[in-house]
């Protein structure tokens, strides 16, 4: 295995040059003299990673990255996760010391990603570390990549119990170069509170969007009124399709619990309208609910401003 690193001129291979992946390679080449190698199924993406900086060359293959680099970094969408390891693992299938310092993956689901590190890299997953930087925006691809998208944000951390006191701190190390916040986290409770946080308002967002939509199929009328509660609800329903589809499947067990208890919430308030009431009760009751909703977001804004 590799003796460390010199986190001054470290090479890091970037998997995937999306928005997630683009803007870790911006963000390397702007905070830190990083050498960056990129790596895309798509050429038009490697070629526009190139020539906005997020990259200082591209790699002809996964395994000759792997091979070249310090620090791996995986950025595909969680349904392509396990062959991409696969392909890391070829780099040294037949030579130990190609097993680079730190391997991180950046998906929003941690349980099953860890398993299959741990089952496809074997001894090399004392490596690997399930990373989760808590950015992003609606702009899909690599055109969205910014090289301050992380910055101040959590960025979630979970180890593999074989992990060694030398690849956490090189976790954390690379994860405060982006001026992020290192969060270390058990993979279970992160799903857990990212199918409530991310998941589930996807899936909200997909159907106020599509509710809407079909509305405005008989009713010429219904953009002209759509206006910014329905621009800032539905803003998450703007992202690739793809990605957002990878993160739901890959999170099953832990969003359709949340998903019913918001099913729930919203049964509560509809059976609250239905009652034959007075308008002032009527008022009250909601006014409840809608205060009780206000308390929880002022919460989050204070913790995040804090």
């Amino acid at each position: 295995m590799r003796d460390g690193f010199n986190s001054e001129r470290a090479s890091v291979f970037v998997i995937g040059l999306g928005q997630i992946g683009g803007s870790i390679g911006l963000g390397l080449k702007a905070f830190a003299n990083y050498t960056v190698l990129g790596y895309d199924v798509s050429s038009e993406t490697c070629e526009t990673a190139l020539k906005i900086g997020a990259v200082d060359n591209i790699s002809e293959s996964v395994e000759y990255g792997v091979r070249a680099a310090d620090i791996v970094v995986v950025a595909v969408p969680l349904q392509h996760m396990r062959k991409t390891f696969e392909d890391i693992a070829m780099a040294w299938h037949d030579d130990e010391s190609a097993v680079p310092k730190l391997i991180m993956d950046v998906g929003s689901e941690k349980t099953n990603t860890m398993a299959c590190a741990t089952e496809v890299f074997g001894d090399a997953s004392s490596h690997f570390v399930g990373g989760h930087p808590m950015a992003g925006s609606e702009v899909m691809g690599i055109r969205g990549a910014k090289k301050d998208m992380f910055e101040g944000a959590v960025w979630a951390l979970s180890f593999s119990t074989n992990a060694g006191e030398d690849v956490r701190r090189s976790a954390e190390d690379f994860v405060e170069v982006f001026k992020s916040r290192p969060l270390i986290i058990e993979p279970e409770r992160h799903d857990r509170i990212v199918a409530a946080t991310s998941h589930v308002p996807l899936l909200c967002a997909a159907a106020m969007a599509t509710v809407v939509g079909n509305e405005a199929e008989s009713d010429e009328l219904v953009w002209a009124l759509a206006s910014g509660g329905f621009r800032d609800t539905t803003r998450v329903a703007s992202g690739s399709p793809k990605m957002g589809a990878g993160m739901i499947s890959g999170n099953v067990e832990q969003i359709r619990p949340t998903l019913k208890r918001l099913i729930s919430a919203l049964s509560d308030i509809d059976e609250i309208l239905a009652e034959d009431m007075d308008g002032e009760i009527l008022s009250a009751h909601v006014e409840e609910f809608l205060t009780k909703a206000r308390k929880a977001r002022e919460e989050w804004i204070a913790f995040k401003n804090s």
